[in-house]
């Protein structure tokens, strides 16, 4: 920060330049997609023809690109890299799920010849054990937030307007009226026919709904990849330090995370 002229082409420049045009922005209704970004340029506004001198134009204050660049990298980094270590920690618990997920990497490049988005798009048994896993330790606990639009009565419970629910995700993924055996690791519940009758709702550690987690495929991306890169290279067993069945975790910031996960790697 120590050269206010340097100018990079990345998100967070992007973020010091948006400028948003604040008399459109007052008038957007709450449906709308699009918010009218105006950047710092001679150009016109094409709805009126006026020129942006005329308009009221509201930049982000520093602390509101600190603050959301903060967010950003929580929310793309952290909750990641958490999933991987839950990943792992179930991997070394069940090596038999281990050499499963090998030989369905192995079997796909056999086909295809390159790690690639097209091959870590097509593991479906890679896909279920991340999904169960995530089922059992869902990184956000408390991701899903609404906020009531009119008074609303359920059962004996209601709920005022404008009242702000969250939803408790790990909850509801151990619930035992929704999940059967819900403390026991099985991936096979997203595994083929069993995956399309799992309720959306009872599943949700993006979040639910049009408004979840808009970086879901590009982090099951991530950690597919990352875990078919890890898989083919090296064995994962336990260690001396290596906890037994569920594992103690963490609470910071927002994150659930594991307090430690110990792993023995042996190269192939």
């Amino acid at each position: 920060m120590s050269n206010v002229n340097l100018r990079k082409k990345d998100l967070l420049q992007a973020m010091l330049d948006t400028k948003v045009n604040v008399n459109v922005l007052s008038s957007i209704d709450e449906n709308s997609l699009a918010v009218n970004l105006h950047f710092n340029d001679s150009k016109k506004d094409e709805t009126n023809g006026l020129d942006e001198k005329q308009h009221t134009f509201k930049k982000m204050t520093i602390n509101e690109v600190v603050a959301n660049t903060a967010f950003f990298f929580e929310a793309g980094y952290e909750t990641t890299s958490t999933s991987l270590a839950y990943v792992m920690h179930i991997l070394v618990n069940h090596i038999y799920v281990q050499e499963m997920l090998r030989e369905e990497i192995i079997q796909l490049l056999e086909q295809d010849g390159k790690l690639d988005y097209n091959v870590v798009s097509n593991l479906p048994f890679m896909d279920a054990v991340i999904n169960e896993t995530l089922r059992i330790y869902p990184p956000v606990t408390f991701f899903v937030t609404r906020v009531a639009d009119i008074d609303y009565k359920y059962k004996n419970i209601t709920i005022p307007k404008g009242t702000t629910v969250v939803v408790p995700v790990y909850q509801i993924q151990h619930d035992e009226k929704i999940w059967q055996e819900p403390e026991k690791f099985d991936p096979y519940r997203f595994y083929g026919d069993n995956k399309h009758r799992i309720n959306d709702i009872a599943w949700q550690p993006f979040g639910a709904g049009p408004r979840n987690c808009v970086g879901m495929r590009f982090a099951m991306c991530e950690m597919k990849l990352t875990l078919a890169k890890l898989l083919l290279k090296y064995r994962f067993e336990p260690g001396l330090r290596t906890e037994v069945g569920e594992i103690t975790v963490k609470y910071k910031v927002s994150v659930m995370c594991p307090k430690n996960v110990y792993v023995k790697a042996i190269r192939l």
